[in-house]
């Protein structure tokens, strides 16, 4: 299948959003046999999200569970071109995608609890480093979050272990590191505007 391109002004443009992981046209298959599986670590966490997938379509309606499903664990493949369609006619597109703001209230969220649970300072921080790592395998490794992990371990480790908190110093070197990973990074609209957005806050 031909990614279809956007059908109103601004609206969300797949062939364009595709084409910046380096995807052409996509193939699928509706008998599919699983001749082997591995017990990885990493298979563990997509038989976890699987699950969760299942308990999803269970608790929400057929209308909402693939908005759900999209928001919480970055599976889209359920959502219809008339969902696509009224978030982006909305200007709410990116609610779909799971970005730095899904990771933002999960970090606010862990360091609210922390605080007043957990004495231990070094327990406290390695909560915020972990959590969001765990949290990104779930979700299948998407680019945006990868990016936004690995800005958030480079300042939660600068505020845990470094004297001298150098916060642009840090990000700096978080951004050099997401460029490592991947060049084609620098091309992308979203990597432009999450460290432009958070060097504008420092």
């Amino acid at each position: 299948n031909m990614p279809k391109e956007e059908r109103i002004p601004g609206g969300y443009n797949e062939k364009e959003a595709l084409a910046l992981n380096g995807i052409g046209f996509s193939v699928y298959e509706d008998n599919v046999e699983v001749l082997a599986q591995t017990n990885d670590v990493y298979g563990s966490f997509l038989a976890f999200r699987e699950m969760l997938d299942a308990n999803i379509e269970n608790a929400f309606s057929p209308d909402t569970a693939p908005v759900a499903k999209a928001m919480f664990l970055g599976v889209k493949d359920s959502l219809s071109d008339d969902i696509r369609t009224i978030f982006s006619a909305g200007g709410m597109a990116h609610i779909l995608a799971i970005s730095g703001l899904h990771i933002g209230i999960i970090i606010m969220l862990i360091s609210a609890f922390a605080e007043k649970l957990i004495r231990n300072r070094n327990i406290r921080y390695l909560l915020l480093l972990v959590i969001p790592i765990l949290y990104s395998l779930l979700t299948g490794l998407p680019s945006s979050v990868v990016r936004v992990v690995i800005m958030v371990s480079f300042v939660t480790i600068n505020k845990w272990l470094l004297l001298e908190r150098d916060d642009l110093t840090v990000l700096s070197f978080a951004m050099l590191v997401s460029l490592l990973i991947d060049p084609l990074d620098l091309f992308s609209a979203g990597f432009l505007l999450s460290y432009a957005a958070v060097f504008g806050i420092l």
